[in-house]
């Protein structure tokens, strides 16, 4: 991560922290736009390091005073159990209107513009709709985090 940091330095990006080794990554930039600076950092990934990864950059306003966990749209006890699948862009508004009335056996999910609320009991390695599931239904890229880490950085 030390290394990455000095290669987005490098694109212009300033005050760059890591978290906790959860691939989050804060900065400050100026003139551009969340889908430049995302296009920017893979591409220095490629060049540097020779694989692609997907990259979502948030602008602050989606991340002050845990607007993420302030939006949690079930009972606050489940929370802590729960992942949060945020997404790069926003979805089709019929597309999230579907997938809002599917039924995932033990599992409960809203999905918003900005983000896939997910609770599931049984743990998330035995979940149906995970990171790849939610992706490929919406057509998005997205990444997911449990609640620890979204308190954490977010």
């Amino acid at each position: 991560m030390v290394d990455l940091k000095l290669h987005l330095k490098e694109l212009g990006f300033d005050h760059i922290q890591t978290y906790i080794q959860s691939e989050n990554i804060v900065f400050t930039a100026v003139n551009g736009d969340c889908y430049a600076f995302a296009k920017a950092i893979k591409e220095k990934i490629v060049s540097v390091y020779g694989f692609e990864v997907p990259v979502i950059v948030l602008i602050a306003e989606r991340l002050e005073k845990k607007k993420i966990l302030k939006e949690w749209p079930f009972f606050k006890e489940i929370m802590e159990q729960s992942y949060f699948t945020v997404l790069h862009n926003i979805p089709e508004t019929s597309i999230v209107e579907t997938i809002n009335t599917l039924v995932l056996t033990d599992e409960k999910h809203k999905v918003t513009p900005h983000c896939v609320y997910l609770y599931v009991p049984e743990g998330y390695g035995r979940a149906k709709g995970n990171n790849n599931f939610f992706e490929k239904k919406l057509g998005v890229i997205a990444t997911t985090r449990n609640c620890k880490t979204i308190k954490k950085t977010y």
